[in-house]
Order: C-alpha cells, then structure tokens, then sequence
C-alpha cells in the first residue's frame, strides 16, 4: 500500500495486498526535489525509523515519494542536465542513508511536452541504481484533462518503469464543478487503456479514502473516509452512481461526494479482475479502513 505522512510522518501512501492481507510497499513523502537537484528532506526521522521498523517487520518494502517543490521548479529540473545530476546523487544518499529500497515518482500537471524530458529522468535513474525499483503515479488517459494527462505517456514511460500506479481520482477536484472523486466505470476504462501499455503485473490501481465537499461559492475541501462516515449522520446519504457516497441535504447547502470502504472493495474487485499487481490508497491517515 501506498502510506500518507503529515500524519505521522508528513505525507505518504499505502500500496495493498489485493487479498486485504498487509501493505506490501510504504511509501512516504516528505521528499521534495528542487529546481537546481538538491532535495528537501523533510520528515520526522524518529517516527520514520518507527514504521520502517514494523513495516519491515511484516515484509514491506520501503520507498520515498519524491516530488518537485512546483511545477515551475519541476519543469527547470527536467530541462537541466546538471540539475539532474545532482537529483541523481542526492536521491542516491536518501536511497542509502534510509535503506530504501524503491524510488516512487509523483510529478503531476506538468505540460505534455515535457513528457521526454521525464523520460530521460527515468533513463538516468534506471542506468543510476541499477536493481532499485523505480514506480511513477500516473493519471488516466480516458476522461482527465489531456493537458496533463499526457505528460503521463505510457508508450514512453510503460518499457522504463518497474511499477505504475494508475491514479483513478481526482476526476473531480479543486477547480471543477461537484462531482464525485472517482468512479467505477472510469476506473474499468483507463485500466483498459492502460493495459494496451503496460504488463498487469505492473500495474497498481490506485483508489482514494477521500472526497470533497463543496460549498455553495463552487469552494472544494478534503473529506476524509473517517470524516464521511461522521457526516452520513447528519444528511441524507445515497449510493451515487460512480459508487462513491453522495450527501443530500447539506443544511449548509454543500455538495459532498466520498469514496467509503464500499467504493474501494468494488475498486480492489474490479482490479482482481483484471489481474492486476494490486491497488494503491491515497492516504493512509484519510482512510476508514
């Protein structure tokens, strides 16, 4: 599973077992690269060493998510051969000081005609540390807006990576109308799509423990999974096509869609169905697991 950190650690994610059985991968964040390649590292060591030891007690690996500061400073990272470098020896110290095993890349709305510049990061990290996993989140192609979708372009990056983590939410988010976070039926056709790309067995789905809710001025804030459940108590809940959690009745006259453990079991079903090497969580912290 794919783990969030701010809570305990700073931001994460949690990658599962399709079986329900324990997280195999950790995954934290708190790792951000900046524009000239140094990383700002910032996590509490103490928990860190905390969770590594009983993740790795019970098998997981361990990965950092690593991140650009912005896009601005992403963007200026890619462009650069000797921003790279740097990245590439940084992030080796972060791989031996932390013992990690993996590499997970999450660089999201970058403009498609970086998408080779990305690719020739990956390139360099492969030829860099050779027998670490390197994994990427990826948005899906099928009904995510193209100008960021297809940065993420899986002709170039399926034969680099090791593992992609197909990020099925988001579909609503800041910046668009209520809607909900995710969808079973998208989430069907972007593996679909994907799969013409990328071998199952490298393929994660991802799947939120979150929505949003809305208010009457078009404004989006998080809801978490344990939040959602307090609030299906005070509104009038339905199961919403998408099979997420929709909420009438808001006396505050918001909208609140949330993906619950119902969601995410349909979601775990459908990637068993396709064979897939199993789902992601974003995050560990939101959901009600």
């Amino acid at each position: 599973m794919y783990v969030h950190g701010e809570s305990p650690l700073g931001a994460a994610e949690k990658k599962s077992l399709i079986s329900g059985a324990p997280f195999d991968i950790v995954c934290i964040t708190g790792f951000a690269v900046m524009a000239d390649g140094n990383v700002r590292v910032a996590v509490n060591r103490e928990k860190l060493a905390h969770i590594s030891r009983s993740s790795r007690a019970r098998g997981a690996r361990m990965y950092p998510l690593i991140a650009p500061r912005s896009v601005s400073q992403g963007k200026r990272l890619l462009r650069s051969v000797e921003a790279r470098d740097t990245a590439i020896r940084n992030l080796g110290r972060i791989l031996k000081v932390f013992n990690f095993t993996g590499l997970h890349l999450d660089f999201e709305y970058f403009p498609p005609d970086y998408r080779h510049d990305l690719a020739v990061f990956i390139r360099e990290l492969k030829a860099s540390f050779p027998g670490t996993t390197i994994s990427m989140a990826v948005f899906p192609q099928t009904g995510f807006p193209s100008e960021y979708a297809r940065f993420h372009d899986l002709a170039l990056l399926a034969p680099l990576l090791d593992e992609i983590v197909l990020m099925c939410y988001d579909i609503h988010r800041p910046g668009t109308a209520p809607g909900p976070v995710t969808s079973v039926d998208w989430a069907r056709r972007s593996i679909a799509h994907a799969r013409a790309h990328v071998d199952s067995r490298r393929l994660y789905l991802g799947i939120p423990a979150y929505g949003y809710r809305w208010t009457k001025d078009g404004r989006a804030a998080v809801v978490t999974g344990f939040q959602g459940k307090r609030l299906i108590h005070s509104a009038l809940s339905v199961r919403d096509p998408s099979g997420t959690v929709r909420l009438n009745g808001r006396k505050d006259g918001s909208f609140v869609f949330f993906a619950d453990d119902h969601t995410r079991a349909v979601l775990t079903a459908l990637a068993k169905e396709h064979r897939l090497a199993g789902i992601a969580v974003w995050r560990l912290g939101f959901d009600d697991l």
